[in-house]
């Protein structure tokens, strides 16, 4: 965060986990996950930095429920998504209903042109 105070970058874009211990159900990661964003998102608005939170690395937050959990949890408007043209399918819908509900929580949008396997 203060590396792009530093560089004049107004936003950092974290990767919340790959997924989560076995023994710890979806919730209880969606918990922590949150926790440590909040502390994120509180040192961020002191910098002026906006947090654009990528989804789509996680098998915690990739989906429309748990990524809506997330963002009514943290009432900040420092704090989005990273969105991206492509990806799995699941990732597609998670990022297609949010930019139709919550388009003004899209700080940053990853673009690629490329065929899809069929």
């Amino acid at each position: 965060m203060d590396l792009a105070v530093d560089l004049g970058k107004p936003l950092v874009r974290p990767f919340p986990c790959a997924d989560k211990p076995t023994y710890m159900s979806t919730e209880e990661a969606l918990n922590i996950i949150i926790h440590g964003l909040k502390d994120l998102v509180e040192y961020a608005e002191a910098r002026d930095i906006k947090i654009a939170l990528d989804i789509t690395h996680s098998q915690v937050t990739n989906t429309v429920n748990n990524a809506i959990k997330i963002l009514e949890r943290i009432d900040s408007n420092y704090f989005g998504f990273n969105i991206h043209t492509v990806g799995r399918l699941a990732i597609l819908l998670t990022e297609a209903l949010i930019a139709n509900s919550w388009s003004d929580k899209i700080f940053h949008t990853h673009l690629l042109d490329t065929k899809r396997a069929q």
